[in-house]
């Protein structure tokens, strides 16, 4: 799920922002979630923070029962991720929750995010056991040419 280039723009004495992306359904489980971020204030335009927070649920639109994770708050340039708990259990929904605050003059916006499952350390040693035994396979070939 991402929430890709965000620009917001906040003037003097607004309330804070909070934007919400949710999607359900989802069929394939995860035991761990990877919520990442980057973005900045835009340089001139005044002061803010950007806070960010990631949810799993049974399957419920904008349900915020089980955190991932927490990012920030920032108030500068940021580039960041966590990974947190998640389920096996299917179908399952993704809720993200972005959160903007701005000083007292305004301020601009630009940030990216998304959730993701994180790889397990079961596929990475597969994937890695297959590209050692290619490499094998290969080298074994090449000695008999």
């Amino acid at each position: 799920m991402d929430l890709s280039s965000l620009n917001a723009t906040s003037s003097s004495g607004a309330d804070t922002l909070e934007i919400e992306l949710s999607d359900n359904g989802f069929s394939v489980g995860s035991s761990l979630f990877t919520l990442t971020s980057s973005g900045h204030i835009v340089p001139g335009t005044g002061t803010g923070t950007a806070t960010y927070n990631a949810y799993f649920d049974a399957n419920t639109l904008f349900a915020e029962t089980t955190l991932i994770g927490t990012l920030g708050p920032f108030s500068g340039p940021y580039a960041t991720s966590v990974t947190g708990g998640g389920t096996v259990t299917t179908p399952y929904s993704l809720t993200e929750d972005l959160v903007l605050t701005a000083g007292a003059g305004g301020v601009q916006w630009s940030t990216d995010s998304s959730i993701s499952p994180a790889p397990e350390p079961a596929s990475l040693i597969l994937l890695g056991s297959a590209l050692l035994g290619l490499g094998w396979l290969g080298r074994r070939r090449h000695k008999t040419a």
